[in-house]
């Protein structure tokens, strides 16, 4: 929810920092960039 609503609001100045804890998911680094990039593009401020 967290990256749709950034992206959904996100300014052509804006700057987005994105912490995370993987825990036990290894691949949540790739799950995360991908979410934002499908959010970004959704958006059109690709």
């Amino acid at each position: 929810m967290a990256f749709e609503y950034v992206y959904e609001n996100i300014k052509t100045d804006d700057v987005v920092n994105i912490g995370m804890h993987r825990g036990d998911n290894d691949s949540m680094v790739e799950e995360n960039a991908a979410l934002a990039m499908e959010y970004m593009c959704r958006s059109g401020n690709d």
